[in-house]
């Protein structure tokens, strides 16, 4: 057989058993978390995490808290003011 031939064939083969043996490990997959479970694991992390930071800002202003409005409520805000004084 040629020599050109034979370092085709054994590349060709190589990629073959490279995918023959990643194939298994794709069809098997990875474990996955539900997103109902990954929802509420992140709602409560960020609801703990605005309790505890509501916490630190009252005790650092001597008990004072702020209320910090999102840019959609303020630009309804600022909307609402528009049609108002038209």
């Amino acid at each position: 057989m040629d020599g050109i031939f034979l370092n085709e064939l054994l590349i060709f083969l190589g990629i073959c058993a490279i995918f023959a043996g990643t194939v298994p490990l794709l069809l098997r997959g990875h474990e996955t978390e539900s997103i109902e479970a990954a929802v509420e694991a992140a709602t409560s992390t960020a609801s703990a995490a605005m309790i505890a930071g509501a916490a630190v800002a009252g005790a650092s202003d001597g008990g004072a808290t702020q209320v910090r409005s999102s840019r959609k409520r303020k630009a309804q805000a600022r909307d609402a003011a528009k049609t108002g004084k038209a």
